[in-house]
């Protein structure tokens, strides 16, 4: 069991780690809002992502996205929000203009952004396909999968967000804040493009 174990939890480590929908969203909240106000986003993303991990080991996810409709509208629904949160990160400015937002996504918003990310339930239906060994189990391993991803997430989201608190302290010019925006925002366009190939 520990090999398993070990292997996906380095699997759920790279995964929550590299770039994406939900590491731009994190970094602009902490470039705008910083760490503390940035939490409900976290709590969001981390719960979605629990819950597609226990959805994806029940086998549940599975049946999802053997239905061709349902798939394709997964698809749709994720382009368009994922488009329009990349348009409001786009539009951002430095935190002392009018265009800044009033305030960070959300609970609701992080939650949406994931459940609706087809990258987020191929990531946690191959994990469950590739790491079934951690557990004979389908409730015990829907319970681990989502307990590492969970804790995963919660480091990878705050290492995203800190680096964009970093950020924001040495941003000094209008100009600055509208390139590190619009590079934030063609990320979350690019995890879009992934959606769709």
């Amino acid at each position: 069991m520990t090999d398993p174990l070990l292997a996906f939890t380095i699997f759920a480590l790279v995964t929550t780690l590299t770039p994406g929908g939900a590491t731009a969203l994190a970094t602009s909240s902490g470039l705008h809002f910083g760490l503390r106000r940035s939490v409900p986003l976290f709590a969001g993303i981390t719960t979605a992502m629990a819950m597609l991990a226990a959805l994806a080991a029940s086998g549940l996810g599975i049946l999802l996205l053997n239905i061709p409709a349902a798939t394709t509208v997964l698809k749709t629904a994720g382009t368009l929000y994922l488009a329009w949160l990349a348009w409001r990160v786009a539009t951002a400015g430095a935190p002392t203009t009018a265009s800044r937002p009033a305030a960070p996504i959300g609970f609701v918003g992080g939650f949406a952004m994931l459940l609706l990310n087809p990258k987020a339930w191929i990531s946690t239906l191959s994990a469950a396909a590739s790491y079934a060994a951690i557990s004979q189990s389908p409730f015990v391993l829907a319970g681990t999968m989502a307990g590492i991803f969970s804790v995963c997430s919660v480091i990878g989201l705050w290492l995203w967000a800190s680096s964009g608190q970093w950020l924001s302290q040495r941003l000094r010019r209008e100009a600055h804040w509208h390139w590190v925006n619009g590079v934030l925002a063609a990320l979350l366009v690019l995890s879009v493009v992934g959606i769709w190939v």
